[in-house]
């Protein structure tokens, strides 16, 4: 009779511990994947942070053609082109005149690359070294402007490359001379 009941404490033994083996498997096999798609996260925010600020760049550019008493589009040909508000906000000619793209595919163009420069407290993004030693990220920016009729279709496409797999992200706006 009692070595029944050993042989039975035995197998309950290591089938609760066999329980808790794949239970602790199962936690930490979340643990790791809540971190991936974190990581992943973060990445598809910044690259639609930086998508969004360069649309918003060519609207200054376009804003900024009306304050001037020129026409909406004047500073806006057709074309490839890096954008960088980081410089800071100045006139669209210099915005827009040093910032041609070398490549219309984003995937091979080589100043389409975005530095993160660390400034006080803060970071700034950018496609040119603010500050001595910039860390180079993963991500690439290239804006297209393209006429459509009497306004401006603006594409921007963000770029990076994640763990062996090439990641985009397209945003587009209508601009129009609605003044």
């Amino acid at each position: 009779m009692f070595s029944s009941q050993k042989g039975q404490t035995l197998i309950e033994v290591v089938a609760v511990s066999g329980i808790i083996t794949m239970s602790l498997v199962v936690i930490l096999s979340l643990g790791v994947a809540s971190i991936s798609f974190s990581a992943h996260n973060k990445e598809e925010i910044i690259a639609s942070n930086l998508a969004r600020e360069g649309i918003e760049s060519i609207r200054i550019i376009r804003d900024r053609s009306w304050l001037n008493n020129r026409p909406a589009f004047s500073e806006l040909p057709d074309g490839n082109f890096i954008v960088d508000p980081a410089k800071g906000i100045f006139s669209a000619s210099e915005v827009i005149s040093a910032v041609n793209a070398d490549s219309a595919v984003i995937d091979s163009c080589g100043n389409c690359a975005i530095y993160l420069n660390q400034i006080g407290d803060g970071n700034i993004y950018s496609h040119n070294s603010i500050i001595n030693n910039p860390k180079i990220t993963p991500y690439k920016r290239l804006i297209k402007i393209i006429t459509d009729g009497n306004k401006k279709k603006i594409t921007s496409q963000v770029f990076w490359n994640s763990k062996g797999k090439m990641h985009y992200f397209n945003l587009d706006a209508y601009l129009t001379d609605w003044r």
